[in-house]
């Protein structure tokens, strides 16, 4: 059973668009305290209404909150408070409209709700939910947090290297019995290797192993950058900053890649939250 809920100011059309897709599945909610027996609410409402909705939601419930202000960039969907799986739509796009209809069946579905919670793609609705990996970005965010982890024994580079080690929140999981299981004695010993571009250029595949240097292809290194510049501009709309190009610069430059430009393009990234 489907209720629907708008206490919105903008995208009331949206609203609109979904009682009309789904006219003979859908009973219209005017009060919120209503939602709550239903199995399914999509609902736009502001924050303070949002959190009354899963508080007093029931175990099992699916909430989808329609993308607003401050929300244009949605977790991935989640367990969340009392049980309730919780969803943010991405933002209105154009074909969004004619997809309601699977949507609303989509989430009527237990077995379609799990699998979307766990990061799978049933019936392709979790492009509505999330936005689309963000390969790139993703991957240089790894290869930095290996690069630190490296180095947060290095006195010597302590000072470069602090924020973003707090960014990772290293000392909380050095020192958790996970940390202390999976970390290696000998991780400074790899300090050669992560800063040799190679280590950072292979998983993209920029590195000529036979000849032990970057691939001298320029239209191959401009759509890696081009793709990391979509990606960057995807997640935010900014200009890429210069600790990113800086750290792409050296990589791609067969350079040593040196600690600060590490630490000051990891911090950039995981400003974006990646």
């Amino acid at each position: 059973m489907f209720g629907i809920y708008d206490r919105g100011k903008s995208y009331t059309s949206l609203i609109q668009n979904v009682n009309r897709y789904a006219a003979h599945e859908v009973t219209d909610c005017p009060e919120l305290d209503n939602l709550q027996k239903y199995a399914v609410a999509i609902v736009h409402v502001d924050d303070d209404e949002w959190a009354a909705v899963i508080q007093d939601s029931c175990s099992s419930n699916v909430r989808v909150r329609v993308s607003t202000a401050g929300c244009s960039d949605p977790p991935p969907p989640t367990m969340n408070g009392n049980d309730v799986y919780v969803f943010y739509l991405v933002p209105s796009t154009d074909d969004l409209e004619t997809e309601w209809k699977d949507i609303l069946s989509g989430l009527s579905d237990p077995e379609v709700v799990r699998k979307l919670v766990k990061g799978e793609d049933p019936n392709g609705l979790r492009r509505f939910f999330v936005h689309e990996v963000q390969e790139q970005l993703s991957a240089l965010v790894l290869l930095c947090e290996g690069y630190l982890a490296v180095h947060a024994t290095d006195t010597d580079c302590h000072d470069d290297v602090d924020k973003a080690l707090q960014h990772m929140e290293w000392s909380a999981f050095r020192n958790s019995e996970r940390g202390k299981a999976l970390i290696r004695e000998n991780l400074g010993d790899k300090k050669d290797e992560v800063q040799h571009p190679m280590w950072w250029l292979q998983v993209f595949d920029l590195w000529d192993s036979e000849k032990e240097t970057v691939i001298q292809d320029i239209t191959k290194q401009k759509s890696f950058c081009e793709d990391v510049k979509k990606e960057w501009e995807a997640a935010g709309k900014e200009e890429v900053p210069k600790a990113l190009k800086h750290l792409l610069e050296a990589i791609l430059g067969n350079e040593s890649v040196e600690p600060s430009k590490v630490a000051d393009a990891y911090c950039v990234l995981r400003k974006k939250k990646l």
